[in-house]
């Protein structure tokens, strides 16, 4: 199966899948050609993958939508901030790398338990069939879990937000290939 048939059956895949108390991207409006918002600017299909545990929450995604569909992603967030200061000195922007989540549904609150739990059953039944053979980068712990419990070889980084940091110390701390 080529690339393309490949992420279009992701994308048919994410549409397809629910979990109870999580929110569907097209039940918070933001269903669309992708496997997760991230990927409207930033889903090189030969590119380097970083697969985050997940996007938003339902409320924030609802909140957000026209700023995350206008830009392909949510400037301002601190994951974005580091993403845009780390890329440039990798040789690399936004459209030339891959960026989707182990989880493809939104939970009902920020940080909320589910997150962790769901993505185990949110990765295999889509994002992996979105990876179309690349060695994913896994940002944090919480992310590394997924592929680790699969059995994937993936490289390990610290989440581009990690907490206690500024921005330019999380830079350094980023590994991007």
């Amino acid at each position: 199966m080529r690339r393309a048939e490949q992420y279009r059956a992701a994308v048919a895949r994410r549409r397809a899948f629910a979990l109870p108390g999580d929110t569907t991207l097209a039940k918070a409006g933001s269903d669309g050609g992708h496997v997760s918002p991230n990927r409207i600017c930033s889903g090189n299909p030969d590119s380097p993958m970083l697969p985050i545990r997940d996007g938003f929450d339902a409320p924030s995604a609802m909140a957000s939508h026209a700023v995350s569909q206008e830009n392909g992603y949510m400037p301002g967030i601190p994951f974005n901030i580091v993403i845009g200061l780390a890329l440039p000195p990798a040789g690399l922007t936004r459209s030339g790398i891959s960026i989707t989540s182990a989880l493809t549904l939104l939970p009902p609150l920020r940080s909320h338990p589910a997150r962790a739990a769901n993505a185990p059953a949110s990765f295999p039944a889509v994002t992996r069939n979105a990876m179309t053979a690349r060695r994913p980068i896994a940002a944090a712990e919480d992310a590394a879990r997924v592929p680790d419990h699969q059995g994937l070889d993936h490289v390990r980084t610290r989440h581009p937000s990690a907490r206690g940091q500024g921005d330019e110390a999380r830079v350094k701390k980023l590994q991007m290939p």
